[in-house]
């Protein structure tokens, strides 16, 4: 009698311990779900930059916004000291983590030429690979939000 009762307590204990460790579970990931940001957004940083097999250029800083719709968005080029350089608008596909598209010039210098881009996100949003050619020169950096 008294084995009978010690394992019907210890299952008892089996089964509140499954479901503490349920519920302790399901916190955990509803906190990781809250602290997640969506993708759209604001993003900024730096961009080194350099020619395809040539040197390095200067430096700039990028301010990208990803719009809701995930397939479009601006990006604003600033020198270092923040003078401006150039307003772009960008189009593309957003896959995962992933977004591939080509840059369309809205306010830039007449040699400026549209780039090729691709973007990978960090897996909690608050940041983003840029990565850019078009064909000439090429640049990469990450932004933050």
């Amino acid at each position: 009698m008294i084995g009978k009762m010690h394992i019907r307590r210890n299952r008892r204990l089996c089964f509140y311990a499954a479901i503490l460790a349920f519920i302790f579970g399901m916190m955990d990931l509803s906190a990781t779900a809250q602290t997640m940001l969506p993708i759209p957004g604001l993003y900024s940083g730096k961009v080194n930059r350099n020619r395809n097999n040539g040197p390095a250029l200067e430096t700039r800083t990028y301010r990208m916004r990803l719009n809701d719709d995930l397939a479009t968005g601006t990006v604003d080029v600033y020198e270092l000291d923040g003078t401006f350089i150039a307003h772009l608008d960008f189009a593309g596909r957003t896959d995962g983590e992933k977004f591939v598209g080509r840059t369309n010039l809205r306010n830039a210098p007449p040699d400026y030429l549209p780039d090729n881009i691709l973007l990978n996100f960090g897996a909690d949003h608050k940041s983003v690979e840029w990565r850019h050619s078009d064909g000439n020169i090429q640049g990469s950096g990450v932004l933050y939000r």
